[in-house]
């Protein structure tokens, strides 16, 4: 990755962390996952607060999904993909990760939908 994208990565994550700092004192632990292909991109995130795993809904934080997916399209654009998806991981101490898959746009999908738990799947 080289600075620019390098750059994306550290906003992405210094905004997901004020939010999480914002939305639950308790939180240890949060996933925000985009997905981008064929010029339409989403996204969606949860976290972990004590043995809870909740959903950041997307009409309360609108504004930070808003801000989070113009940045997530600005990085798969600045990485020369066309498709994609993207896991980021926060964490309390301002520890932060970034996985990418090019193929499996179904990747780490995060719901509570069919038995789903919240956490990205394959986590």
């Amino acid at each position: 990755m080289d600075g620019i994208a390098t750059a994306v990565v550290i906003e992405l994550a210094k905004e997901f962390i004020e939010l999480m700092q914002e939305l639950d004192k308790n939180w240890s632990k949060a996933y925000y996952r985009f997905r981008s292909e064929a010029g339409r991109y989403g996204s969606n995130a949860s976290y972990i607060s004590g043995s809870n795993v909740l959903l950041i809904g997307a009409l309360k934080w609108a504004g930070f999904y808003e801000r989070m997916n113009a940045r997530g399209a600005k990085l798969v654009e600045i990485l020369g993909k066309t498709q994609g998806v993207f896991l980021l991981t926060i964490d309390t101490d301002s520890n932060y990760d970034i996985k990418f898959d090019w193929e499996d746009l179904n990747r780490w999908e995060i719901t509570k939908l069919d038995g789903g738990t919240g956490l990205p799947h394959g986590i």
